[in-house]
């Protein structure tokens, strides 16, 4: 399980790669109002996180999962940044200031005495469509994803060569009924 979350983050974080135009903003929390393609941005971004995420947590029918330990040394700040995104912005409301909303009171100007006079109120919400890193690459992502990966196929090499090894050639007649080639 843990190894395809981590490839369908991997296609999402590409994804986004190829949709998102890397001079739409200074900013490392981007919107992306001008980009066509922004809510698709968005929902890559949320998936991606929400799947990165769960390799990282255990849930019934999960019993296993990563650690920090997991992480490639060079990348453990971004994987503190991922889970941070992943806990306070894609699976929860969070208490990182992510995301906020605003009440807006817009009143005619100039209102004369004994006229009436118009009104609204207005709610804005400020949330991010993605995040980028400091560099504004959104390959920092792609990175993360690809080097957790790459740590899980030597665990699941590992555990493969030691099954082997302990289980199945040491005793050949438990499974074979013969004797290995």
């Amino acid at each position: 399980m843990i190894d395809k979350d981590l490839r369908t983050a991997i296609e999402w974080a590409k994804k986004i790669s190829e949709l998102y135009c890397r001079d739409i903003s200074n900013s490392a929390y981007t919107d992306s109002t001008g980009l066509a393609g922004r809510e698709i941005i968005k929902a890559l971004f949320v998936a991606a996180l929400s799947f990165y995420g769960k390799c990282f947590t255990v849930g019934k029918g999960r019993p296993m999962k990563l650690e920090d330990k997991n992480v490639p040394k060079e990348l453990l700040d971004a994987h503190k940044t991922a889970m941070l995104w992943r806990h306070n912005y894609a699976s929860h409301g969070g208490n990182a200031g992510i995301e906020e909303a605003q009440v807006l009171f817009v009143r005619q100007k100039n209102i004369k005495p004994g006229r009436q006079f118009g009104y609204g109120v207005m709610v804005e919400i400020i949330q991010p469509d993605l995040m980028l890193f400091e560099d504004k690459d959104s390959d920092v992502w792609l990175a993360l994803f690809e080097g957790v990966r790459a740590n899980v196929l030597k665990k699941i090499q590992s555990l493969k060569d030691k099954i082997a090894k302990e289980e199945v050639e040491s005793d050949p007649h438990k499974y074979f009924g013969g004797e290995l080639i």
